[in-house]
């Protein structure tokens, strides 16, 4: 997530907290342990339980085919007016490069740093993919046999978002996969890391540096931070599912053989693709 942001931090100060896992979510506003789709919590769920190793993974592949974001507003399933680029959040400093309106979109699909996160007008590599079914399947094994042993390897890390008279949302910047594998194996609370100066307060919002440059207005950067406390039910972006860069061996084992508008086999009900406000601005 640091990498994802850009945040340029002092060195961090950690505070360890034990919280509902019911407060975490993925950056892309999935929260977990809410019973809401949330593609990796989804799958480590389906696994435990014992669903076809195959299918899960193809109802995966799904989700990536559709989940094609090009800015705040569609990576939340919310209206923005100003188009917001991915992840420039309101309430850091973001470098200047990080500010184009095609950031997080890359020209060449071996540079995607991680394929939620970030994007590539020719494709999704076969074989990035099959990386992200490996930590996935090694966080839930591992941590089914071990247990989380935060103390052994390293702590779950998140970002507060403090609101003043309501329970925190905790945005996961390192460890959704370890998170994933914890939900589903039947936690409730979980022990994380959160850097000191990573309390994003909601009533400071005219003090955060997106508000202050004028970048971003103050509503829309609200709504931005109200994403996380709400879930993400409209990421379906597209109607255009995205390339698949593989053998046809791959694409056979998991590709749909017909173009599906939900996710196959979820208990979820189908997202709708997300359009739009005529207020909005985004594309």
């Amino acid at each position: 997530m640091r990498r994802v942001s850009g945040q340029k931090a002092p060195r961090p100060v950690y505070d360890e907290l034990e919280i509902p896992l019911a407060s975490c979510v993925h950056y892309s506003g999935f929260r977990y342990g809410c019973h809401e789709f949330n593609p990796l919590e989804n799958r480590a769920r389906d696994l435990h339980r014992g669903d076809s190793f195959h299918e899960t993974r193809r109802r995966f592949v799904d989700f990536l085919l559709y989940y094609r974001p090009r800015g705040m507003a569609e990576a939340l399933g919310i209206n923005l007016r100003k188009h917001c680029p991915l992840w420039a959040y309101p309430w850091w400093n973001v470098a200047e490069d990080r500010l184009s309106p095609g950031f997080g979109w890359f020209d060449d699909s071996a540079d995607v740093p991680d394929i939620i996160t970030h994007f590539s007008e020719a494709g999704i590599l076969a074989y990035r993919i099959d990386q992200e079914f490996f930590w996935q399947e090694q966080a839930l094994w591992m941590i089914g046999k071990h247990g989380y042993r935060a103390d052994l390897y390293s702590y779950i890390e998140v970002c507060e978002l403090r609101r003043r008279e309501h329970p925190s949302a905790f945005i996961v910047m390192d460890g959704n996969h370890r998170i994933s594998a914890i939900s589903a194996l039947g936690h409730e609370s979980v022990r994380v890391r959160r850097d000191k100066v990573l309390v994003i307060h909601e009533d400071r919002m005219n003090e955060w540096p997106g508000v202050k440059s004028g970048r971003v207005p103050p509503d829309e950067a609200h709504a931005i931070f109200m994403a996380y406390f709400q879930g993400n039910s409209r990421w379906r972006t597209t109607d255009v599912p995205a390339q698949i860069i593989g053998h046809a061996g791959w694409k056979e084992l998991y590709l749909p053989l017909s173009v599906p508008h939900s996710v196959p086999g979820s208990s979820q009900s189908p997202p709708t693709t997300f359009q739009p406000s005529s207020s909005s601005n985004e594309t």
